[in-house]
């Protein structure tokens, strides 16, 4: 992973425009992407996504990568157990972390067959702990309904030693009840580095029609958070499917995040955030600068040269009653897919 990240940093853009570092996301940040990513060296991964703030004067920048299963358990029979995987120093957050993975990749558990995989996000917004990761677990199945999500949201929050309030409870089960129905699949995020450890359910692909019925039974009225152009873009963007995020602890957060995947209305998209003052003309050029491929000379035990493929995973916007729309960008990179197992 340290190669892939250098890549990230040093090679990104590849001399068409400026680099992420002081456009996107600030040194400092950078450097503590860097030192997670040296404590993490050994961990097994798919792909890694930065995640960049496009919001004027702000640059702050998170790091994420991917575990699926098949990848996971193939670092595992070539000699590199879980308790490898972590190796930044000992906590109470990362003795939690490697106890479900452990669980979550043993065959005889029920965590194994209802995940499909598993994301770690570094967040250095936290100075203090940014080298936490916080987890995201997918959540699948052909049949699931909203008791089947609440049942394995509290297996893998129980897996996680997160104690839940009554609060809590309620919520995962109004959420379930109202949007198990019309998303895909779902996202469960568990956020270490903040002190109030906050939850995130983020549903995937729903159709927009549905999506803001579901959000009105919630008690989420659209108009309250966006006027109706800006509903009517991100449906457009999004080609009609929905990607919602919501956060929540012991209340439901007054917050909705909008996920718009990549396509070929990307400049269509950073065009409409710059009008809305999102995001300015030079984050928007690091922006497109970004996909391409490049070769990266291994010096690891892979003994060969590899082909990065850097491209843009989605945009993400944020919106709040009252506030001022805010705006990310995810940015991919990832090693040729012929290479399995990355380190």
């Amino acid at each position: 992973m340290e190669e892939l990240f250098a890549a990230v940093k040093e090679s990104a853009c590849r001399g068409i425009g400026p680099k992420l570092e002081g456009i996107l996301i600030d040194a400092g940040d950078m450097d503590r992407i860097q030192q997670t990513v040296h404590h993490l060296r050994d961990i097994p991964y798919n792909e890694c996504v930065v995640e960049c703030t496009l919001t004027p004067m702000m640059n702050k920048g998170d790091f994420s990568f991917s575990i699926e299963k098949e990848t996971a358990e193939a670092a595992i029979q070539q000699g590199r157990p879980v308790s490898q995987w972590l190796g930044y120093e000992e906590s109470i957050e990362g003795s939690r972390l490697e106890s479900f993975l452990i669980h979550w990749l043993d065959k005889e558990s029920f965590l194994y067959y209802c995940t499909k995989a598993v994301f770690l996000e570094m967040d250095t917004s936290n100075k203090e702990k940014y080298r936490v990761p916080g987890v995201f677990v997918r959540l699948q199945h052909e049949r699931g309904n909203a008791k089947w999500y609440e049942m394995v949201t509290r297996a893998v929050l129980q897996s996680l030693a997160i104690v839940l309030t009554e609060q809590k409870r309620q919520f995962i089960e109004s959420y379930f009840r109202c949007f198990s129905d019309v998303f895909a699949y779902f996202h469960l995020g568990v956020m270490f580095s903040r002190d109030d450890c906050p939850l995130k359910l983020v549903g995937m692909y729903m159709n927009a029609p549905e999506a803001r019925e579901a959000m009105k039974s919630f008690g989420c009225d659209i108009l309250e958070y966006m006027e109706e152009c800006d509903w009517e873009k991100i449906v457009e963007f999004s080609s009609g499917l929905i990607n919602l995020s919501l956060d929540f602890t012991d209340k439901i957060e007054p917050r909705l995040g909008f996920e718009i995947e990549s396509s070929e209305k990307d400049e269509s998209v950073l065009d409409w955030l710059i009008e809305k003052g999102c995001c300015d003309s030079e984050k928007r050029q690091a922006v497109c600068n970004w996909p391409g491929t490049t070769s990266l000379c291994s010096s690891s035990n892979l003994r060969k040269d590899l082909t990065l493929q850097y491209k843009i995973s989605h945009f993400k916007v944020v919106v709040r009653p009252d506030t001022p729309m805010q705006a990310k960008v995810y940015l991919e990179c990832s090693m040729d897919s012929k290479y399995s197992c990355r380190y």
